[in-house]
This record gives C-alpha cells, structure tokens and sequence, in this order.
C-alpha cells in the first residue's frame, strides 16, 4: 500500500485523510467529498481511504482528491491497521478523520499510532451506544468528536466520556433563492425538497407529514 502513494501526495504540505469503511452511499461521503476538495484548495494534501470497488474511489478522484482502496477486516485488525500506519506513518498525517465504529478501530487506531490528531464525526444520536467497549474506543484513540448540528453537540454531550471531546462543525449548504410568489404564479403553492438518502432513518416521511399539517 505504501507504494500506491502518489509523488504529488508526498510533497511538503499538511496532510488530512478520511476514512471511510461503509458500503452503501451516504451523506457522510458526499460531505467527504465536498470538504476534501476545499480543503485540496486551500494547502491541503486530502488523502481518502475506503473499500475496494467503492464508488467513492472514482469520485475522490474526479475531485482531485488521492484514494487508496484496501480492505478493512474485523475490527481491531492488525493487518489493516498496520497497513494504514505505514502510509500515515510516511505521509506524517496531521489529522484523520473517521465516521463508523470500523472506522475508528483500523484507521482511527492507526492515525493515532502515526501521531496524528483522530477526530470522528457523528451525524446521527444512535451513531454511538453507550457501552464498554465505544467509551474505551473514544478514551484511547478519538481526540475530538464532531457533529453537524447543536441538537446533536447537547445530546452526545449527556456522555460523560464526551463532554469534552464534541463540538458542532455545521454543514456548509448554499440555499436557493426564494421565489416570490408573484414571480412563482400568485397562489401556487410553495416548493420544497428533502436532499437525503430514503432510509426509515432519515425520517423524510415525518418531513412531509409536517408540511401538510401546514395546510
């Protein structure tokens, strides 16, 4: 793996690496994406680590960004551990940014081990549980947690072993314009849209249910 590394990536700039061992598209990819790519623009070298065959693999790359697929095992897996550490370890990463308790027990764990700062972002209240095993995961190798909203800084805030780590890094989202309605066609109804992946999770249908209450 640590041959896969590009020369240009290697070059004397800050490094930052998102790790990503999820399967499906979500919106934590999408915001990988966008971030990534600012943060390339402004005197960052992005690195993105995800699975082999992962769509974000062609993406990162059509954002500039440098991807190495590799596979991620169970979790504490050595093997997938050191080889994550290797290329930190060359790259003398500064921070790592991880998603999924996976996540945070290859990539995290390894980011830790080469010296870099572990921040993980949650973007959902049953991300975490509070059991054994997650507040020794976020004791020993998580530096600073991140979330996208104050409602979810304050409920995570309620673990003692988090009070300290969580901070709100909100979004950033470029609305519409709002359309007058003399320019809408008088008394056509006003438009809305939800941009989420449809999982019973996101709870779009609580969404339109609200709306038409609103009638």
């Amino acid at each position: 793996m640590v041959n896969n590394i590009s020369a240009e990536l290697q070059q004397p700039r800050p490094v930052i690496v998102f790790v990503n061992a999820t399967r499906t598209w979500g919106g934590i990819k999408t915001w990988t994406l966008s971030l990534g790519h600012y943060l390339q623009l402004n005197g960052w070298q992005v690195l993105v680590i995800c699975r082999p065959g992962d769509r974000l693999a062609k993406l990162a790359k059509d954002h500039g960004l440098e991807c190495i697929e590799t596979a991620f095992g169970f979790d504490y897996n050595p093997i997938s551990i050191f080889r994550m550490w290797q290329i930190m370890r060359k790259l003398r990463v500064k921070v790592v940014v991880t998603n999924t308790s996976k996540c945070i027990r290859t990539g995290g764990i390894a980011g830790k081990l080469a010296g870099a700062k572990h921040v993980n972002r949650l973007g959902s209240y049953g991300d975490i549980s509070n059991r054994l095993k997650t507040r020794l995961d976020y004791k020993l190798w998580v530096d600073q947690v991140m979330v996208c909203s104050n409602s979810l800084r304050d409920h995570f805030r309620k673990f003692p072993w988090l009070l300290d780590k969580v901070n709100t890094f909100h979004n950033g989202t470029e609305f519409p314009p709002m359309i007058p309605k003399a320019v809408s066609g008088g008394d056509q109804p006003m438009q809305f849209a939800v941009v989420a992946m449809l999982s019973p999770r996101k709870q779009v249908d609580k969404v339109i249910h609200a709306f038409k209450a609103l009638e």
